[in-house]
């Protein structure tokens, strides 16, 4: 976090939130990520 000038709580919390979502909208269950698959 030193690099990019943020402190280091809210830079874990972030991360830990975009694989969180990131891993919610392409899990295994999703229909989200089924349509995506049917367009490629």
């Amino acid at each position: 976090s030193w690099a990019v000038s943020l402190p280091a709580g809210p830079s874990i919390v972030l991360t830990a939130s975009a694989l969180f979502f990131i891993s919610v909208l392409f899990g295994t269950r999703s229909r989200l990520a089924d349509s995506l698959r049917a367009l490629f």
